[in-house]
């Protein structure tokens, strides 16, 4: 909304004296506030009245002695694509001042048909509908910055995880290996029962590398079945003291679904019973995934000690949920409480490989 705290700064663009005097007599009637009207008649003198003010609206004339048409708008638009543009047209240019809103204008008025009730209208609405889709850029800006850094977290995250993996686990595996391997070097009375040993440590590491291994091919699922992904998923969680994980999904629902939307969906699912298996204490899990009309329903829910929503964002496991969910363009849902198990509900459009 305009107000006195901010008068408007103009600028004409509007090569014949007599329709600016007219523009300008109309401006003055709609009693909007205005600071500053600047009135140049050449597109030349426009782009360097920009070069050192900043206006809050211009009004173009589309027929200019340097300049014509469409031609005259392209050329304030990128020279000042933040302000608000008002295109003035005789009735021969109408067809054209259309064009000029698919391309970026804010509106259009054809001289000797308006007033300044019409004109004070469309300079309000102009600046509105500008400063909207400012907004909105922004906003898709910081869409975008919340992704990459939520990528970036996931991909250091993962590479922790994997190192964790290799010192933890498979390091001392070999480890364990190497040492039955060396006393049997040195021990001849015991040397076939501990080769035994080192071959059963050896087989069991080529087994973790091969998990971790299969962690990191699945970067891209252009070959692989979903379900059976996560059907193995399911079956590499099945570890002593971890809940009954039991993995519904609907017939068919994957087999369209393209690669990028697979990987997605299984990284989501893997983060979310990583989260169960580290932090629920629950007994029970179910992952459920079904088509509901147009949407790819997904819900994932245990039985265990629940959470505090007011908490809920602060581990990095579901801010990669939500930054996944959001790259789907889907929506998010967590019902939970304390005590009171925990549920997670995610929905996004259905888009096959079509």
């Amino acid at each position: 909304m305009l107000t006195t705290q901010n008068p408007l700064n103009i600028l004409v663009v509007e090569d014949n004296d007599h329709d600016f005097t007219l523009l300008n007599e109309y401006i003055s009637r709609t009693g909007l506030p205005t600071n500053t009207i600047v009135h140049v008649n050449r597109l030349k003198q426009a782009l360097e009245v920009l070069e050192k003010n900043n206006p809050d609206l211009i009004f173009l004339d589309l027929a200019l002695p340097d300049s014509d048409g469409i031609e005259s708008f392209q050329t304030i638009n990128q020279a000042a694509p933040h302000l608000s543009i008002i295109v003035l047209s005789g009735l021969a240019d109408k067809q054209v001042a259309l064009r000029t809103i698919l391309l970026g204008a804010q509106d259009y008025l054809v001289k000797g048909t308006f007033d300044e009730t019409l004109l004070a209208k469309s300079i309000e609405y102009s600046i509105e509908r500008k400063k909207m889709q400012e907004e909105m850029i922004r906003r898709e800006i910081e869409k975008q910055r919340l992704i990459t850094t939520i990528t970036i977290q996931a991909q250091e995250k993962e590479r922790k995880l994997i190192g964790r993996e290799l010192h933890d686990n498979i390091n001392q595996i070999l480890a364990t290996a190497k040492m039955y391997v060396n006393v049997a070097i040195r021990e001849d009375e015991v040397e076939k029962e501990l080769l035994y040993k080192s071959h059963e440590y050896i087989v069991k590491a080529i087994r973790e590398i091969r998990s971790v291994s299969k962690s990191l091919i699945l970067g891209s699922m252009k070959n692989i079945c979903l379900e059976d992904a996560l059907r193995e998923l399911v079956n590499s969680m099945k570890i002593h003291g971890s809940p009954v994980i039991d993995l519904e999904i609907e017939q068919d629902v994957t087999e369209m679904l393209a690669p990028d939307r697979k990987l997605a969906i299984y990284r989501i699912i893997q983060e979310q019973l990583s989260n169960i298996l580290r932090h629920s204490e629950a007994t029970q899990a179910r992952v459920h995934l079904m088509k509901t009309g147009d949407k790819l329903t997904l819900y994932i829910e245990d039985n265990g000690i629940g959470a505090d929503l007011s908490q809920q964002y602060n581990g990095i496991g579901l801010h990669n949920i939500a930054g996944r969910v959001e790259m789907l363009s889907g929506s998010m849902e967590i019902i939970t409480s304390p005590g009171k198990g925990y549920t997670l509900h995610v929905a996004m459009p259905y888009r096959g490989l079509q």
